[in-house]
């Protein structure tokens, strides 16, 4: 069912802006798939050629945007175990991806964002090898960034893969160019422990050139940082048996952040995925370059000891941070009610509307799409989802009460449009 075509009005007991109190009768009216107005209903300017959709017993907030994770690994979920050691798991993941067809990825993307709707997501950050969850995010609807993954640790292959990586570019900004896609592009160089030098400096250079995005899994496990301060360990092992370890190349001796930003490679549009292991140079160092954190909660928590978060830390300092999901291969769920949960029970004092705001506007922010979602605001895209609520609960609760109870949303609007709808509408 499609909306954005003439003006629409969604009517609930409730919305919630994020960056605003909370609407009592709200309303929201929306055309041209963009939000005109904000508003208690009553207060809502209406010519009587309006469609409304009245919400009963519901909340309407913005689309959850989740920052990181992998669609095309959608397949996996029950499949692949994470295990001990992370290079043991890796190995499992690339041997099972060397099995999967195109239109296996396809399928994999697509169930996968299914599946991300339920639980609330309206918007990706969504890493790609193949460069299809570009195509299938755009034909379901959906908006984010497709990160194109660049893997290359011999120095001798790293122009090849980048000449490589650009033919791919340069071919979906032609498909793009004058469409208004809610997708757009990013970069991904997967993470030190698997992308040389060269291919860092070529593939950042570009990004900044053009001004796309850029994500980076860093600091993931304590395996990646002892690679980078001795050149040993399971990691150097895992690059051997596939024969892509660069034996001309010297550990740096460096944390992994450091590293990078010895390389020159952070910029104000770099985010940082996991950050799991860290120390205090390394946060004067994220301040100072001004990059973005990603915290997937499950996906860590559920396997790392660590001894500190980012979390706190980042919030303390002001760096930026949002929630991402990771893959179906690392996680049992792409649903942001359940990381927002797990996020509430590691930290029970950090307020409820501050997560909701982590998972919709700092997502938003960290890629680069806070002038498009992430708020409930006029110029902003439509994008926001339904939730069912209790009429007991009043607007002083109403983030404690999503945060901690709700499990999946019961509409989603993106673009202005209906994708996902278990209310009958």
């Amino acid at each position: 069912m499609s909306t954005n075509e003439r003006t629409t009005i969604f009517h609930a007991p409730y919305i919630l802006p994020i960056g605003l109190p909370p609407i009592s009768d709200g309303a929201i009216k929306i055309r041209k798939g963009k939000i005109v107005a904000v508003s208690r209903f009553r207060d809502l300017p209406k010519t009587g050629k309006e469609k409304l959709i009245s919400l009963q017993d519901s909340l309407i907030l913005p689309g959850f945007v989740n920052s990181h994770t992998h669609l095309e690994l959608s397949c996996f979920k029950g499949v692949i175990k994470r295990k001990r050691p992370f290079s043991k798991w890796v190995r499992e993941i690339i041997e099972a991806k060397k099995k999967l067809s195109e239109r296996d990825c396809e399928t994999s993307i697509r169930d996968g964002i299914l599946e991300s709707l339920r639980g609330g997501i309206t918007s990706f950050g969504d890493i790609t090898g193949t460069g299809l969850s570009l195509k299938v995010m755009e034909r379901m609807g959906v908006r984010g960034i497709a990160f194109h993954e660049l893997i290359g640790f011999k120095e001798e292959d790293a122009r090849r893969i980048f000449a490589t990586f650009m033919k791919r570019i340069i071919m979906f900004q032609k498909k793009l160019a004058g469409l208004e896609s809610t997708v757009g592009i990013g970069v991904s160089p997967h993470s030190p422990y698997s992308v040389s030098p060269e291919l860092f400096k070529l593939s950042c250079g570009f990004a900044g050139r053009l001004n796309l995005p850029v994500s980076i899994h860093l600091s993931e496990t304590e395996e990646e940082v002892r690679f980078l301060k001795n050149g040993n360990g399971p990691l150097k092992k895992l690059l051997l048996d596939l024969g892509s370890f660069d034996r001309g190349w010297n550990p740096p001796g460096l944390s992994p952040l450091r590293y990078l930003h010895s390389l020159k490679v952070l910029s104000p549009r770099t985010s940082i995925v996991h950050f799991n292991f860290f120390d205090e140079e390394d946060l004067r160092v994220a301040k100072k370059s001004n990059i973005k954190i990603i915290y997937c909660p499950k996906s860590n928590n559920k396997w790392f000891s660590r001894k500190r978060s980012p979390v706190m830390d980042c919030f303390k300092k002001a760096i930026p941070f949002s929630i991402g999901t990771d893959s179906l291969a690392s996680n049992d769920s792409l649903n942001m009610f359940d990381e927002m949960r797990m996020f509430k029970s590691l930290y029970p004092l950090f307020p409820a509307k501050k997560i909701l705001k982590i998972a919709t506007a700092g997502g938003a922010c960290c890629l680069g799409l806070e002038d498009r979602t992430g708020s409930l605001q006029p110029v902003r895209f439509a994008d926001f989802i339904a939730v069912r609520i209790p009429k007991s609960i009043n607007s002083k609760n109403l983030a404690e009460y999503v945060v901690r109870e709700v499990k999946e949303a019961s509409l989603s609007v993106i673009n202005g449009r209906i994708v996902y709808d278990s209310l009958g509408i």
